[in-house]
């Protein structure tokens, strides 16, 4: 039987192989590919998924990122100097122009997404007015070449409750956040950037202030050092308190930790013939580009990523937390002295108003240094040593202060040094390494100011029962304060519109969901008896309207604003190619293909991305970038707006 089925087999094998077989394709023609295994079905999804809120409004933009080199090779070149001009040029054409009469002076501080530059008034009444200079400040909140941050929104924010103080030691911050397009000058003036006006301090800043004695021979007197440390103790006052009175109950805000003083952010205003600074400058504390407010809990992670916030070098001992701290493992000098391998000095570790305090003190042991340098130092033979002093009780149980080997030789001999020991404890109690035992800035306060009063009248000065008059904000033109943002310390009328509400102490809202400003300005109440009327007339807060989207590319239809515009059909499947990052050395990389069908044309962009991180994607939304072709595609935009849409990359950034 089985001989009989090996024959049977044998005999068709010999048929098949003598058979003749036509093809299936003419000849020149290539053989038919087989055919495609059989797809798996994908998931589907609704014809409209769920919408996601409105977003920013940078979102509406529309960025030709195709030559981003070009364009950065070209800024490399460019000079400076030029650039600062050309900037300045621009102001005719800003929403929210300084006006007329303004006539630009120079750029005095710059960044690659930020810059500084200051104007003045020029017109026949400059001499009858309270203001005439200003400083403008432009940040990039979103452009080509910058993607994160929130531009200046925290920083107008905080300066909007410090105007509630009327105090001299903070900068000031006139009108309120505006938002334009730039005029692409530089790398800060592309995209959507923000504007602020800020008070315009004539003598600059303390490292200039510091320059000017390191080219004399004789030191900082410290009757100067003296009032330098009681305005920054005002300053520290006010931002802990929301008052540089402390007997008025604390405003309800979170602590705010500045984490970036330092001698360039410490302004030096003109002289002030109050009863105070009796014809001396007024130091303000500025640039609150990185302060936080900061949760009364604090995890060891917060404190990590806080880590790095700052100036490298004036970070505090509660930012530096290990040996590992690329200031120390990254940089030279690499030593910190209150933390080493086997030891922390550094008792509970918080960040808040104890870490204003220790800037402070730091800003005052560098002014009082001999020889003069600018920044503290950690690494040469006159550097920071972590040591128990035993000139106050508070040093004796702090566990631990700051000082170079000079000063603690002027600790056992007096003499060593030219300044006194009140002066010289007191910026000890600033530098204790642990936060809690820190002095408070209400005793800060008074204890420099009782200091400043025996100086004067150890000059002659009468201290008390002075007939000079306490600070007061100078009353400005109406067009210089904005209800939105602007408290106004003169009580001026606000010029708010009706539609949006006034909330005390709270943050305004953004410039771009104002309502426009009524047609006719409410009339002026005079805020001081016997003041007289300003003569400019009330101008309303600019509304920021969005830009026009730039002209399509690539085939692109661009944004459809249209209400009627059609939008084009989606295909479906659409075939989306997710490419992650490469981790842990080259490995964990790679790229998903997802076929997703039934996608209306009026599906968004941000929506695909929620559902591609829910079908397993491996990247957040927020770090997934969609192109189609060389068009990016943002979270706002329909997919019908695209046309010729056959497959879209998703990038991990």
């Amino acid at each position: 039987m089985a001989n009989q089925q090996s024959q049977d087999l044998a005999a068709l094998l010999g048929q098949a192989m003598n058979a003749n077989i036509a093809p299936q394709f003419q000849d020149g023609q290539n053989p038919p590919l087989p055919p495609n295994p059989p797809a798996v079905p994908a998931p589907l999804l609704p014809a409209q998924l769920p919408p996601l809120p409105i977003t920013q409004p940078e979102n509406a933009w529309q960025w030709a990122f195709a030559d981003i080199n070009l364009f950065r090779q070209a800024q490399r070149a460019r000079n400076k100097k030029d650039s600062g001009k050309a900037w300045m040029s621009t102001e005719s054409k800003w929403k929210d122009r300084v006006g007329k009469s303004w006539k630009p002076v120079k750029v005095f501080g710059r960044g690659s997404q930020s810059v500084v530059g200051h104007w003045t008034y020029d017109g026949s009444d400059r001499a009858q007015r309270t203001m005439n200079d200003v400083a403008v400040k432009q940040a990039v909140k979103k452009g080509p070449t910058y993607t994160w941050g929130d531009g200046l929104e925290k920083e107008a924010r905080l300066l909007m409750l410090f105007q509630q103080a009327n105090t001299p030691h903070v900068v000031r911050m006139y009108r309120h956040l505006y938002e334009d397009a730039g005029q692409q000058t530089d790398d800060f003036d592309h995209g959507v950037i923000h504007r602020i006006f800020l008070e315009y301090c004539s003598g600059g800043d303390l490292n200039d202030w510091l320059g000017d004695f390191m080219n004399r021979t004789t030191p900082v007197p410290e009757y100067d050092l003296w009032c330098i440390f009681h305005c920054l103790a005002r300053a520290c006052l006010v931002i802990h308190h929301g008052s540089e009175d402390p007997t008025q109950p604390r405003w309800g805000v979170k602590e705010i930790a500045h984490l970036d003083p330092k001698l360039e952010n410490v302004l030096v205003g003109g002289a002030l013939n109050d009863v105070e600074h009796r014809n001396m400058p007024a130091f303000k504390i500025s640039d609150f580009g990185l302060a936080q407010e900061v949760p009364a809990i604090q995890s060891r992670q917060y404190l990590d990523n806080l880590s790095g916030t700052g100036s490298m070098p004036w970070y505090l001992p509660e930012q530096i937390q290990s040996i590992y701290h690329p200031a120390i493992s990254t940089y030279a000098p690499r030593e910190r002295p209150w933390i080493g391998y086997l030891t922390n000095r550094v008792s509970n570790p918080r960040l808040g108003t104890a870490s204003n305090i220790w800037h402070i003190g730091l800003i005052m042991w560098v002014l009082m240094r001999q020889p003069y340098e600018r920044l503290p130092d950690w690494g040469t033979v006159g550097k920071l040593l972590c040591y128990i002093s035993t000139m106050t009780p508070r040093l004796q149980a702090g566990g631990g202060t700051l000082g170079s080997k000079q000063d603690i030789e002027a600790e056992q001999n007096p003499k060593r040094s030219i300044y006194s020991k009140a002066l010289r404890s007191l910026i000890m109690e600033c530098l204790l390494v642990s936060p809690a035992k820190r002095i408070p800035p209400a005793e800060l306060v008074k204890r420099t100011g009782d200091q400043l009063d025996a100086q004067r009248m150890r000059k002659g000065a009468t201290a008390l029962n002075t007939n000079l008059q306490r600070y007061a904000e100078p009353l400005l033109s109406q067009r210089w304060y904005s209800g939105n943002l602007n408290g106004n310390p003169a009580n001026a009328p606000q010029n708010q519109p009706s539609a949006v509400p006034v909330v005390a102490g709270a943050p305004p809202p953004p410039v771009y969901k104002q309502a426009p400003a009524a047609a006719q300005p409410p009339p002026l109440v005079l805020a001081q008896p016997g003041a007289a009327v300003a003569p400019l007339q009330v101008v309303p807060p600019a509304v920021v309207l969005p830009a026009a989207p730039l002209p399509p590319a690539f085939g692109n239809a661009g944004v459809n604003q249209g209400a009627n515009g059609p939008l084009h059909p989606v295909p479906s499947p659409l075939t989306f190619i997710v490419q992650r990052k490469a981790r842990f050395f080259g490995m964990g990389g790679g790229h998903t293909v997802f076929n997703i069908q039934n996608l209306a044309a009026t599906v968004q962009v941000g929506d695909v991305k929620t559902t591609l991180k829910r079908l397993g994607a491996g990247v957040e939304e927020k770090n997934m970038e969609m192109r189609h072709g060389r068009i990016l595609m943002l979270d706002n935009m329909k997919l019908g707006e695209f046309q010729g849409l056959r497959n879209v990359r998703a990038t991990e950034v």
